[in-house]
């Protein structure tokens, strides 16, 4: 059996090596460079695989103690609460959106002529458009990319309406 200081010694010199920053990173990769295929012939992956090995037998009492059960325990219940809590942020969510979504359906449905929208006054009420005294002028408006006022910004680009949300 390997001793478990040489694993660590040994685990711990390739760390250095890969360190930008240690001493022994010149010396590691001179060493690596020049060994070719040498290196994976060597009983350094044995040497690995036995640190594994007792290090998993030296954590293993530790995993089954109660302390750690105990704190298992707390870690799932976090976790059951986490997913819930998120879970009614995310019924909020949909209920502000479907309150909203209903405001502007009814909005839409009973619009009239001197009503005040996000882009301004209605001036005029068709059967799918509206006219708009806006910021810009007198525009047409589609009324399926109407919204009730101070709910959505409105925005023109050269003149042309572009709505909010698609």
């Amino acid at each position: 059996m390997v001793n478990a200081s040489v694993c660590l010694a040994t685990i711990e010199y390739h760390q250095q090596a890969v360190d930008l920053f240690s001493p022994f990173n010149h010396e590691w990769c001179t060493y690596y460079l020049n060994s070719g295929d040498v290196i994976e012939t060597t009983p350094y992956s044995q040497v690995i695989t036995a640190a594994k090995r007792e290090l998993d037998s030296i954590s293993s009492p530790i995993k089954q103690s109660r302390e750690y059960q105990r704190l298992a325990l707390e870690r799932k219940e976090w976790e059951k609460q986490k997913r819930i809590a998120q879970q009614i942020a995310q019924q909020k969510i949909d209920q502000k959106r479907k309150a909203f979504q209903a405001r502007v359906q009814s909005f839409r449905a009973n619009l009239a002529e001197g009503d005040s929208s996000h882009c301004g006054l209605v001036v005029e009420v068709k059967e799918k458009i509206v006219r708009i005294e806006s910021i810009e002028g007198l525009k047409y408006i589609k009324i399926n990319q109407l919204y009730p006022k101070g709910s959505a910004p409105c925005e023109f680009y050269n003149g042309v309406y572009h709505s909010p949300f698609g």
